[in-house]
């Protein structure tokens, strides 16, 4: 009975084109419905579908070391086909154009280029749907993208930063800059990353708590486009560092579970939201990738019902403002200036290109991305007890200071008023800390040099020296006088 089942099986996911991507992963696309969805042979998705499909012949389950059979045999006819397809999650590009998945049951997608946004019957490209997503908006109404700030508290002046983060979200490729809500308790975080995430990649669970561990991350960007880690207490270095090869790029990799040396590496890249009251970038490298959005003290509250019916009446408006701006942006990139270019710089070029579809004069964006870099450094190195040391040591040094790591060190233990963990352990571990604030530093004008060793002991010779103000716009330089006059610095 067992063979009967999975061979009838395995003949039902035959009759489906089965194929695998460029990374070796394998997927199934039936025909049914008269969609094509796009399983990978792995998912519950597509035990599901074999399961149905087998029950609607026979009136008969079939047990589960059949299906496990005809899964392993399906896998192995995916991989054997000559021909490797890319599958997307929510976004994706064909022949210069930006394909979203609407998420909606007949498979539907919208095509954004520089002439405008079409509905499309069919997907041009393969997508695959995890995470339980649900539609996005509709596209019929008038635009109207400002809308959106009837509903999210968000301060003028951060409203440019919130749309070139949701306008980047829609586009295939990176670097994604980490969305970081900031805002005292009450200011409707949670809320506004729940918003933020029905325009861009709607599900069922649209937050999720902090990874336990690597593990967790990983499953999570595999299966959200858009990752919205809801109520976080501060940042973990390996959470840190998971973030910043999630926003530009880079290899997560994670043990096997059950086994000693089998390891799952996935190079992943996408954008995400962070948001709680102690979340705000505590390393440079994270901070450099940050974009800080404040929400404003709510000043009258709705209960759940009425917010929701509020999101409805406006929700397709800003999204057709969305994707107009999105079109629009494609159209102006060409144009754009690539001198000069921050971090990030393919999402700087874009938000540039599109500002004003966004409703905003030239130049604006320019102006606040750079202010919220100093304002993010700033907060990194007060979120730093070794960093605020330093900086003391630097002051009462009249600006400069040149030491040992291992004397430095020393000097910031005595100063440190109780033992303090987050203190280096090693002068090694202390240059290690100072280069990744190395950014920071300089976004509040002070240069930092980590040279030859010397004495002795052959520690490093740490240069911490003030420089002229940058010359970033007067957004930077009032965000580094604020710092300043408010640490007495």
């Amino acid at each position: 009975m067992k063979a009967n089942q999975a061979t009838r099986l395995i003949e039902i996911g035959s009759a489906a084109k089965l194929f695998a991507d460029t990374g070796g992963e394998c997927f199934m696309q039936p025909m049914f419905g008269g969609v094509e969805p796009v399983f990978r042979i792995e998912s519950n998705a597509c035990r599901e579908y074999l399961s149905a499909a087998f029950y609607s012949e026979s009136a008969t389950g079939c047990n589960r070391n059949s299906i496990r059979d005809a899964l392993d045999t399906l896998k192995a006819k995916a991989l054997h086909q000559s021909e490797r397809h890319k599958v997307w999650l929510r976004t994706g590009a064909h022949e210069g154009a930006i394909i979203l998945d609407t998420g909606c049951e007949r498979w539907r997608g919208l095509q954004i280029n520089a002439a405008g946004i079409t509905e499309l019957d069919r997907h041009p490209i393969k997508f695959r749907r995890a995470g339980k997503p649900h539609a996005l908006p509709s596209l019929h109404a008038s635009p109207d993208l400002h809308a959106l700030f009837d509903i999210l508290n968000v301060a003028s002046r951060d409203r440019i930063l919130l749309l070139a983060f949701m306008l980047q979200s829609l586009r295939p490729s990176g670097p994604y800059p980490i969305l970081v809500l900031s805002g005292e308790q009450g200011t409707a975080k949670s809320s506004a990353a729940r918003i933020i995430k029905r325009f861009i990649d709607p599900s069922e669970v649209p937050l999720r708590g902090a990874p336990r561990e690597e593990r967790d991350f990983l499953a999570g960007a595999a299966n959200s486009w858009l990752l919205a880690f809801d109520n976080l207490s501060g940042l973990p270095d390996w959470l840190s560092d998971s973030l910043c090869k999630l926003a530009t790029g880079g290899g997560i990799a994670a043990r096997t579970l059950f086994s000693d040396c089998e390891e799952i590496l996935v190079n992943i890249q996408r954008p995400a939201i962070l948001n709680g009251i102690d979340c705000v970038p505590s390393r440079g490298d994270l901070a450099d990738r940050s974009l800080i959005v404040e929400l404003e003290t709510i000043v009258q509250r709705l209960p759940e019902s009425a917010l929701e019916q509020k999101l409805k009446s406006i929700e397709s408006r800003v999204f057709a403002g969305l994707l107009e701006a999105l079109a629009a942006g494609m159209r102006e990139l060409p144009n754009v200036s690539r001198t000069n270019l921050p971090r990030l710089a393919d999402f700087a070029l874009f938000a540039m290109a599109s500002e004003r579809a966004l409703g905003f004069e030239a130049g604006t964006f320019q102006r606040e991305f750079k202010r919220a870099q100093a304002s993010g450094a700033v907060s990194a190195i007060e979120s730093s007890p070794t960093a605020e040391i330093l900086m003391d040591l630097v002051q009462q040094r009249g600006g400069a200071l040149a030491m040992g790591s291992a004397a430095l060190l020393e000097e910031i233990r005595e100063r440190s008023p109780s033992f303090d963990p987050s203190i280096p352990r090693s002068a090694k571990g202390l240059v290690t800390l100072i280069k990744r604030l190395a950014p920071a530093f300089r976004q509040v004008g002070y240069s930092v040099d980590y040279g030859q060793r010397a004495g002795e002991s052959r520690s490093r010779i740490i240069t911490v020296s003030k420089i002229d103000a940058p010359k970033d716009g007067q957004a930077a330089d009032s965000a580094v006088n604020k710092y300043r006059e408010e640490t007495g610095r």
